[in-house]
């Protein structure tokens, strides 16, 4: 899928141990988790969607909230 109107780069994202994986994709910025949902995922061991621009603050959050890295 090309990055145009709606479309935006963001990665699938999971926590193993204590690392975060997260896999480029193309997928509509609705489809895409808040920064708290995703977290809230996380912790429960589900796989989130996340825009590209908020994986920055998503990185920051988890290292402060649980030191994964």
């Amino acid at each position: 899928m090309a990055v145009s109107g709606g479309a935006t780069t963001a990665y699938v994202c999971q926590v193993q141990g204590y690392e975060l994986t997260a896999q480029p994709t193309t997928r509509l910025r609705t489809e895409c988790a808040t920064v708290d949902h995703a977290l809230i995922e996380l912790a429960k061991g589900e796989r989130c969607v996340v825009a590209g621009s908020d994986m920055a603050a998503l990185r920051m959050r988890l290292q402060m909230a649980a030191g994964v890295q």
